[in-house]
């Protein structure tokens, strides 16, 4: 898998920082710590930007911090409510919104919730002729799909939206929750291209077992966390290192 700067991915345990910032201010200086951190990719979470919903002004930023990321890929993420983020947003907005960052902004990744976009054939051919890596995302802060499940989602993602990255984000209710994610994990990243995620401490350990799991991105915080279970970026790095 290659970015729009012809970076390399590694096949797993790449790490992601998150850009949370509320304005253009605070969103330039964020950058600037996020870049000397050294994360393999930035994910700004463009749900907790004040000013989402004008594509003039995000296009215009994502222009700004580009040539600050020295060459670090950016993920685009616009996290709706109903899936744990911040945008309380119909799913009618999230695909308008969604065609808007596709066709406007020069990024390496886009997120897209797979339940808001996949009846609307419209996007789907839109998103095909662009030259982004889409990110097909599922999450659940409830509870774990069964294993059936799971491989089911996922080869419903594939088919709508093949070639892309395919994450499940899920909060398991017991330890077999999570070996079921382990499994699918590993099974399906032999293959594709995915990132599975046990929630909160008792999935813990789907965040630093990548490598072993197939799981292509851990997603960690600089110092704040900003999800169940989820590490610092120098907690990550210490730890997927014993485990390489």
């Amino acid at each position: 898998m290659m970015t729009r700067a012809n970076k390399p991915f590694k096949t797993h345990s790449n790490i992601c920082l998150p850009l949370m910032a509320r304005n253009e201010a605070d969103l330039l200086v964020e950058v600037d710590k996020l870049v000397n951190a050294k994360p393999d990719i930035i994910e700004w979470r463009v749900d907790y930007f004040d000013d989402f919903e004008t594509i003039d002004l995000m296009t215009d930023l994502v222009n700004k911090i580009t040539p600050k990321l020295n060459n670090i890929p950016l993920l685009v993420t616009l996290r709706t409510k109903r899936e744990g983020g911040k945008a309380d947003i119909s799913d009618s907005l999230y695909v308008q919104l969604i065609e808007q960052y596709a066709t406007h902004l020069i990024i390496d990744f886009l997120d897209i919730q797979f339940h808001s976009v996949k009846n609307h054939e419209g996007l789907l051919t839109l998103l095909k002729h662009q030259q982004i890596i889409l990110v097909i995302s599922y999450h659940d802060f409830t509870k774990t799909l069964s294993k059936e499940e799971m491989m089911k989602l996922l080869k419903e993602m594939q088919h709508y939206y093949p070639s892309s990255v395919y994450k499940l984000a899920q909060m398991p209710r017991d330890f077999e929750d999570v070996l079921n994610v382990m499994s699918v994990s590993y099974e399906v990243g032999k293959e594709e291209t995915v990132i599975m995620i046990a929630m909160g401490e008792l999935g813990k350990v789907t965040r630093v077992l990548t490598k072993q799991l197939n799981s292509w991105l851990t997603f960690v915080s600089l110092d704040a966390l900003s999800a169940p279970g989820q590490m610092t970026i120098e907690q990550a790095k210490e730890l997927l290192s014993q485990f390489k």
